[in-house]
């Protein structure tokens, strides 16, 4: 019971880093939203796995790829959580 809370728990963890992250990248878009409430808190919540996406990915100029770094890191370590609770 408890491994099954703890594998319910890590999945619902990450899909909703995950889906944070992509609203943090939508609102990127728009800089007339980054100063609201919602972005504040999109940001504060994100930034800790952006930070080490990007030491992890290079630079390439303008483009910044460290939300798919974030994005595969966080489905890797999801899987690899979960299988080391067998669940």
């Amino acid at each position: 019971m408890v491994r099954s809370f703890l594998a319910q728990f890590i999945s619902i963890a990450t899909q909703l880093l995950i889906v944070a992250l992509f609203a943090r990248v939508i609102f990127s878009w728009f800089p007339r939203f980054s100063s609201g409430r919602l972005y504040a808190f999109l940001h504060s919540s994100t930034e800790p796995v952006l930070r080490v996406a990007r030491k992890i990915t290079p630079r390439l100029g303008m483009i910044d790829i460290s939300p798919i770094i974030a994005f595969i890191g966080l489905d890797l370590l999801r899987s690899l959580l979960l299988r080391l609770l067998g669940a």
